[in-house]
């Protein structure tokens, strides 16, 4: 996990609201990790639930575009990536 939170990155980690009380969340959350519970699904939210996963993982990549885009101070209306 470690390793994971040292990534020199923007990082989301997705779980099944399954496993709502894993034991690290809050701990990883705290580290700058965006926590993403998943509806409707355990281990496996590709499978259990791919729409939510994948909208997930959508508004994770248009937030960090639009952050990393906004600290270059670029203006987004003219801007590809959204």
């Amino acid at each position: 996990m470690t390793k994971f939170v040292d990534l020199p990155c923007p990082k989301m980690f997705m779980y099944g609201e399954q496993y709502a009380s894993l034991s690290y969340l809050n701990h990883i959350e705290a580290q700058g990790v965006r926590l993403s519970k998943i509806p409707e699904c355990g281990h496996f939210p590709m499978y259990s639930n791919p729409p939510a996963m994948w909208k997930e993982i959508a508004e994770f990549h248009r937030s960090t575009c639009a952050s990393e885009q906004h600290r270059k101070g670029k203006d987004l209306r003219h801007s590809n990536i959204l």
